[in-house]
């Protein structure tokens, strides 16, 4: 036998064997069969979020347009309820404290600590020294409450050993 003989009849002993394509309908019916079971995996996790956040908004929703108490049956009032809180006086002093309570809270949460961190950042001199005041308080409570637990837990003379 020659070479080329030889090579031509390894090659085509080592080529793998080709598959047949598997009909449409099979893939589809596979894929069918993926989905379902995702939609069964994701099922538990909607029902969960339609019980407690779906539920609750429609529910609040249907009360605001009743008259409701406890321990007698709600009575369909329409929109006398928002009437009723749009011509009350407290009403709008609520929303001026709301309004001013969340202005000064995003400027003194979010505006000045931004501001302050530009202008430390800047700091040549003694940047060092603020990054350890600003860090401290936020390191000083884990490395006690480690201390605290090294000694309740210490072998020779931990509060746990003592009898």
């Amino acid at each position: 036998m020659t070479k080329t003989a030889e090579r031509q009849r390894t090659r085509t002993a080592a080529a793998p064997a080709v598959q047949a394509p598997s009909p449409a309908g099979d893939r589809g019916r596979r894929r069918l069969a993926d989905q379902a079971r995702a939609y069964a995996f994701l099922l538990g996790g909607l029902v969960c979020f339609a019980l407690f956040s779906w539920y609750p908004a429609i529910r609040a929703v249907v009360i605001a347009f009743q008259k409701y108490t406890p321990g007698s049956p709600p009575e369909w009032v329409g929109t006398a309820n928002f009437t009723r809180v749009w011509h009350d006086p407290e009403f709008t002093a609520a929303w001026r404290n709301t309004l001013t309570f969340t202005l000064l809270a995003l400027l003194l949460g979010f505006a000045v600590p931004f501001v302050l961190a530009l202008v430390l950042n800047e700091l040549r001199h003694w940047k060092a020294f603020f990054r350890v005041v600003v860090y401290l308080p936020v390191m000083i409570p884990p490395v006690v409450s480690a201390l605290l637990w090294k000694w309740f837990y210490d072998p020779g003379a931990g509060l746990a050993n003592e009898t």
